[in-house]
């Protein structure tokens, strides 16, 4: 037979070990993870054409703290043209160049567009 004392003691442990648990449950539970930041910008793009070929413009007047941009020209078909980041405002920024030079998967420029990443 068990004593008194040795079922209180077990009963004391396990009550404990359940708290500390629970604690730690909790914990994670309402520790919320960073809150991620929503990507921000004003910002405008467009194809333009002339003698050489045809990039894309690009240009923003305003971006969040925490977002750059970057312009992309869409080929379709073919591989996409993109400018650098950047997190200046008010300043145009191009592509590089797509040519109808008669390549297989040349593709075709399709539109011009700002992308925006987190910087």
């Amino acid at each position: 037979m068990k004593s008194k004392t040795g079922t209180s003691s077990f009963t004391a442990r396990a009550l404990w070990t359940l708290v500390a648990v629970c604690t730690c449950a909790l914990t994670f539970v309402f520790t919320a993870p960073p809150s991620a930041q929503a990507l921000s910008g004003n910002c405008s793009a467009e194809m333009v054409y002339d003698v050489i070929g045809t990039r894309g413009r690009g240009r923003c007047t305003s971006l969040g703290s925490d977002s750059k941009a970057q312009v992309t020209l869409d080929i379709a078909g073919g591989i996409d043209r993109h400018s650098e980041w950047f997190t200046a405002t008010n300043t145009d920024y191009y592509t590089s160049y797509w040519t109808n030079n008669g390549q297989a998967f040349n593709g075709y420029p399709r539109n011009a567009r700002v992308d925006l990443r987190a910087r």
